[in-house]
């Protein structure tokens, strides 16, 4: 009796662990693809990357700086000592500034406002001032509403949640909430909101670094749902419909007629049209998306960038 429940602890322990895990996978996974919002969680901060720019830009006043953002004369020694490098040495100053400030009080404009008596170079200040400009675009673009209608229409948000980001005060208090609130749900919801940011706001998510989630890629994360749910007739509706649209030959649709089970013609629909890229994976996923929703979002499936928009009308 001990030995069969210690055994039993012993799976459900390592079950938990492997929930955890996953559990934290998927949250490190969408924060990964956010990274570069830091901008949002703390009210337009600068990111560890921005402030390597300013850095940059700073020359022997670099010192000054440092002094009039509040740090000790011990601090630039303890960075001196640590660091040779003059360049290593002031992007370690600018560090330091933003580590110690409040959150919401480490952006742009603090920066300029802390550096305001000192003779700066006009590229620093300049610099910072675009800075300050693409996180005032970045707080308005996540504040939209349409991304919020959009998620609420996709089932990533549900009424409570549309009512607590919509009740923010602020576009920055929104834009927060709308990010803690996708990221909590996973890379799924994370994919389809930087889609939609990237059709909506090409020229801002490049500047950001960020890029839509290739067809592709979406159905290879769900190939073993696909094989195992997709129901027979949508199966062969979206194998005819791929071959009427030249995604398909003749060859390669009658290989996935001649499979024997469902299964084995969805396993093998799929795979080909993977093995073609994103040009034969895009329309595919369109297709579902645009004849049959219900099964996408039992799949997990999102659409694509290129057709995001219009699921709002």
């Amino acid at each position: 009796m001990r030995r069969g429940k210690a055994s039993s602890m012993r799976r459900g322990k390592a079950s938990s662990m492997r929930r955890g895990k996953a559990s934290s996978m998927r949250r490190g996974k969408a924060s990964s693809m956010y990274s570069d919002y830091e901008t949002c969680y703390t009210g337009q901060a600068l990111t560890d990357k921005d402030l390597l720019k300013v850095a940059e830009t700073l020359g022997q006043e670099w010192e000054q700086a440092a002094l009039h953002l509040e740090l000790k004369t011990n601090d630039l020694d303890d960075i001196k000592a640590k660091h040779r490098s003059v360049a290593i040495q002031k992007c370690k100053m600018l560090v330091l500034w933003k580590r110690r400030r409040q959150p919401g009080e480490a952006t742009a404009q603090d920066l300029l406002r802390g550096l305001d008596d000192l003779d700066l170079a006009v590229e620093t200040r300049q610099l910072l001032k675009e800075l300050e400009m693409i996180g005032s675009k970045l707080v308005y673009m996540l504040s939209d509403h349409n991304i919020i209608d959009l998620l609420f229409y996709l089932n990533v948000l549900n009424d409570e949640e549309k009512k607590t980001i919509e009740g923010q005060m602020t576009s920055e208090d929104r834009a927060r909430c709308l990010i803690d609130t996708v990221m909590e749900k996973g890379e799924g919801a994370s994919s389809l909101m930087v889609d939609y940011l990237t059709k909506e706001h090409p020229e801002l998510c490049s500047t950001l670094g960020l890029t839509p989630t290739p067809a592709w890629s979406k159905l290879g994360k769900i190939r073993s749902k696909f094989i195992n749910m997709l129901p027979g007739h949508v199966v062969i509706d979206l194998l005819c419909n791929l071959w009427e649209d030249g995604v398909l030959n003749n060859e390669e649709k009658k290989i996935v007629e001649g499979k024997m089970t469902k299964e084995d013609k969805t396993r093998c629909l799929i795979d080909t049209v993977m093995r073609k890229g994103e040009r034969a994976s895009s329309p595919m996923v369109d297709y579902l998306m645009g004849r049959h929703p219900d099964v996408c979002s039992t799949l997990g499936l999102t659409p694509n960038s290129a057709r995001i928009g219009e699921l709002l009308f």
